[in-house]
């Protein structure tokens, strides 16, 4: 399970958000799609937090969040 940061909408897919690992290796978190975990709160909290630890499913050669478990805002551990 890979911590990520917001990086930034996907420029060419609606309800799309990029969020970008240490090594720089890119996932999606499609607002169409069921992910567990996600919260109205986190929609609040992404933008600003420190690390988001997820679980993600390989399609069709994208990585595509499916879960976010925990994320850190703040100094904060948030456990949704």
């Amino acid at each position: 399970m890979p911590y990520v940061k917001f990086k930034s909408q996907h420029p060419n897919r609606n309800f799309v958000l990029i969020f970008e690992d240490e090594n720089g290796c890119e996932y999606l978190l499609d607002e169409n799609i069921n992910v567990i975990n996600l919260t109205r709160q986190f929609y609040d909290d992404f933008y600003f937090c420190e690390k988001i630890l997820v679980r993600y499913k390989t399609i069709n050669k994208e990585k595509i969040i499916t879960e976010i478990v925990n994320y850190k805002r703040n100094g904060k551990k948030i456990i949704p």
